[in-house]
């Protein structure tokens, strides 16, 4: 029997961060959360205390959850461990090197990691202490939904789909010269689904002024009043355009393979790099606009062959599928909880003095 406790905090977001969906609901009955004018820090302490937890995971290496995290490892007898993105790629020396070394001080507290995507593992089993165990555990969602979608539902016309922030890390600008360009060369016709908000909308916006035509192939799925929501658009979709220079993950890209959408990615995200292979379940590119406006040309010129990949996707899709990750993540913490404790004091009382290297 595992019993998982999760703690987690409700942000606001800048108006140019807007999220896809505009509610969040749950169960009253099964949360707690800290009273009025109490500090998060003090009550999640207070919480770690109360419930004596075998094991602390951790999402964050700043904030108040890394202050429980530093409560919890002064406990023998509760193992510490980090569930963490691959670092910033975008950085660069010297702010790269000295993010590495204070990611590296702060995770000497660690019994372990698991790593969300392979180049996380690979870089944190470069940092972390040779006793850390290092887990590959990617993010999992209920594909359940996606899972339902039939490709005899989509739409006629063919339809690519972008879905995420609007953010220039994605660019934006490319997708939309890639259209342009389509819609000079290609007779047959297609749409582009744009399932996002963000400040690259101005980038939209002055393409649609500069070729008018394009605003007759752009449509706009972007208001849910749920998380669920956020799956409409994949239902019609034929492919997920996922072209960034840089992400973490990629949620995205598993739920879209569920949903028997080719994904045309880069090979810059994480998810990429776990679900897709390239002409197989996928389309995979080096981040170019030429890299992009051939492969899209080449989808819409070959529907039976995205209709082929987007059939295989969905069957790989599942390796990202809540029930298959929660195993995997269940079998790591099961092994973690039975190795015995080692001790961490001398990495206490020198892991404050990294702080200041990760904070934005």
């Amino acid at each position: 029997m595992v019993d998982f406790r999760i703690a987690f905090a409700s942000r606001s977001r800048p108006a140019r961060q807007q999220p896809h969906w505009v509610a969040f609901e749950y169960d009253e009955d099964r949360y707690r959360t800290a009273p009025e004018g109490q500090a998060p820090e003090a009550w999640l302490k207070q919480e770690v205390r109360r419930l004596e937890p075998d094991i602390v995971l951790v999402g964050s290496l700043v904030g108040e959850v890394y202050q429980v995290a530093l409560l919890a490892a002064a406990d023998p007898s509760i193992r510490v461990g980090f569930w963490l993105e691959p670092l910033d790629g975008r950085r660069r020396w010297p702010a790269s090197t000295a993010t590495r070394a204070a990611v590296a001080m702060h995770l000497t507290i660690s019994d372990f990691v698991l790593a969300i995507g392979a180049l996380a593992e690979r870089t944190y089993r470069s940092l972390v202490l040779p006793e850390t165990g290092v887990w590959l555990v990617p993010y999992g969602a209920d594909l359940s939904p996606c899972l339902s979608i039939a490709y005899e539902d989509k739409s006629e016309r063919f339809r690519f789909l972008f879905s995420g922030q609007l953010l220039p890390r994605h660019n934006i600008a490319w997708i939309m010269k890639a259209s342009e360009r389509l819609l000079q060369s290609q007779a047959t016709p297609f749409e582009l689904v744009i399932a996002g908000h963000g400040p690259e909308q101005a980038t939209i916006d002055r393409a649609v002024s500069r070729v008018p035509r394009l605003g007759e192939v752009i449509r706009y799925d972007r208001e849910y009043s749920t998380w669920l929501g956020r799956l409409r658009p994949f239902c019609t979709s034929h492919v997920l355009i996922c072209c960034c220079t840089y992400t973490g993950w990629g949620l995205v890209i598993p739920e879209a393979m569920a949903a028997q959408n080719c994904v045309l990615s880069s090979s810059e995200a994480g998810a990429t790099e776990f679900f897709v292979r390239h002409r197989v379940n996928g389309i995979v590119i080096k981040p170019t606009f030429d890299n992009l406006m051939r492969e899209m040309q080449s989808c819409l010129e070959h529907p039976e062959m995205v209709q082929r990949i987007g059939r295989r996707a969905r069957q790989d899709a599942l390796d990202g599928h809540a029930p298959t990750v929660a195993e995997r993540m269940t079998e790591a913490l099961l092994v973690e909880a039975a190795r015995p404790p080692r001790a961490k004091g001398v990495a206490l009382r020198g892991v404050a003095s990294a702080s200041a290297a990760l904070r934005p």
